[in-house]
């Protein structure tokens, strides 16, 4: 079966994002977003993000619940010897190369729902961290809390709104 892919744009605060549905599923360009924080390094966003302990084990979760081919055992010896110190860094590029299934951008893969997971988790995270809370407990609850979003919101019928406007835009990108 072949990929139904529809590629469209849409424009925030000046700036053109763009979104990818590929078999009705949206997928917004992170690079895209990344840009509008900063237009001259856009990579350097990304790979701040990347590098983030909370950000690793977000992007590793998305990839165990979604990738079949998640190379498991790579990720863990990175989350024990390399993401506890200073000097761990995860770029784009070394994701790639450590998933080499799929094609152009991982950032480009994640979709509304799991954009929306990360945007609590990153608000979570900011009075987690406003109270004083350690970084290694922020870890184990912000893990939790993502896997408790994802599992409700996939199930949880509003969802479904997101599906129609997804629909309606398909239906109007369709009668251009």
């Amino acid at each position: 079966m072949e990929n139904k892919i529809i590629k469209k744009t849409i424009k925030v605060q000046d700036n053109i994002i763009r979104i990818m549905n590929v078999n009705e599923i949206n997928y917004i360009s992170l690079t895209d977003l990344a840009r509008c924080v900063n237009g001259n390094d856009p990579s350097g966003v990304i790979r701040n993000w990347m590098s983030s302990k909370n950000s690793f084990s977000f992007y590793s979760l998305w990839e165990e619940l979604n990738n079949p081919n998640f190379n498991s055992v790579e990720s863990h010896r990175i989350k024990i010897k390399e993401v506890p110190y200073n000097r761990f860094t995860m770029t784009p590029s070394r994701w790639k190369k450590e998933n080499p299934n799929l094609k152009g951008n991982l950032r480009d893969y994640a979709n509304v729902l799991y954009l929306i997971v990360l945007g609590n988790l990153e608000a979570i995270n900011s009075e987690m961290l406003l109270k004083g809370i350690t970084k290694e407990e922020r870890l184990i609850k912000l893990n939790d809390i993502a896997r408790r979003q994802i599992d409700i919101l996939k199930r949880n019928k509003s969802i479904g709104l997101l599906d129609k406007v997804k629909n309606d835009n398909k239906l109007l990108i369709n009668n251009k």
